[in-house]
């Protein structure tokens, strides 16, 4: 991500209990989100956008959240204990050369319109089958 072409934004679950900022790309059209078909993304539609932990702060929430971790229990997956929207992950790949991440859930970015969603890149993840190369088979649901 070039420094120079990121815009600081804030997000909130729906119940506004749970507030953070990140930092992305300035037109965030430029920048890929991600839909996964693992169990947990599949369940709960999670639909993210990857940013590094130093370009992440909560600002508040941290007391109102619940922290779910599944799978081979690496992850950290926030929710609102208010609302239960799922607000971001924090993610360590095991066996693959990429530190630590955390996804933001797309939605709760504030402002966004539903027409810049419908305009963002999204790529396609085999969470399903741990295959993060290829797309899967069947991905129009997610």
């Amino acid at each position: 991500m070039d420094i120079n072409n990121t815009k600081d934004f804030t997000a909130s679950c729906h119940c506004g209990k749970v507030e953070f900022h990140c930092k992305l790309e300035t037109e965030l059209i430029n920048t890929f989100t991600h839909k996964c078909d693992c169990s947990y993304c599949l369940k709960t539609r999670y639909w993210s956008i990857f940013v590094s932990p130093k370009n992440f702060k909560l600002l508040k929430g941290e007391k109102d959240q619940e922290n779910y971790k599944y799978g081979s229990k690496n992850n950290d997956s926030y929710f609102c204990k208010g609302c239960g929207v799922n607000t971001y992950t924090y993610i360590k790949m095991e066996g693959l050369p990429i530190p630590p991440f955390i996804t933001v859930n797309v939605n709760l970015i504030d402002g966004i319109t539903q027409e810049q969603l419908s305009k963002l890149k999204v790529a396609f993840l085999n969470g399903a089958n741990n295959n993060w190369k290829d797309a899967p088979k069947f991905h129009n649901h997610l």
